[in-house]
């Protein structure tokens, strides 16, 4: 859904989080663009994923962020309900990732 606040547009994905600014606006509400709110990636509204509220694009959807999330919701409840991971967004959590690899 496309909103317009304070004379801008945002679109609202997910009832989890804030509306989000667009990037472009075109009349076909699936090709407005925005920058993912999980990675910062530019996509387009059509060309997003969900999964549990959470919302994705292609270059994060399947690298990290589902993955994650189902990791989360069997293993670490609360934190899956917090959604501080998906505010910390792909970059600061594959950091995290790595500083934190026991296999090395």
């Amino acid at each position: 859904m496309i909103l317009e606040i304070n004379g801008k547009l945002y679109a609202k994905l997910s009832i989890m989080e804030p509306p989000i600014p667009l990037e472009s606006y075109h009349p076909d509400e699936m090709e407005c663009t925005l920058k993912c709110p999980y990675c910062g990636e530019i996509t387009k509204i059509g060309e997003t994923r969900m999964i549990s509220g959470y919302v994705g694009c292609d270059n994060c959807y399947f690298q990290d962020l589902q993955p994650r999330v189902l990791r989360l919701h069997e293993t670490n409840y609360q934190e899956y309900m917090k959604g501080t991971f998906y505010k910390n967004g792909l970059t600061k959590n594959l950091e995290e990732d790595k500083n934190h690899d026991t296999s090395k």
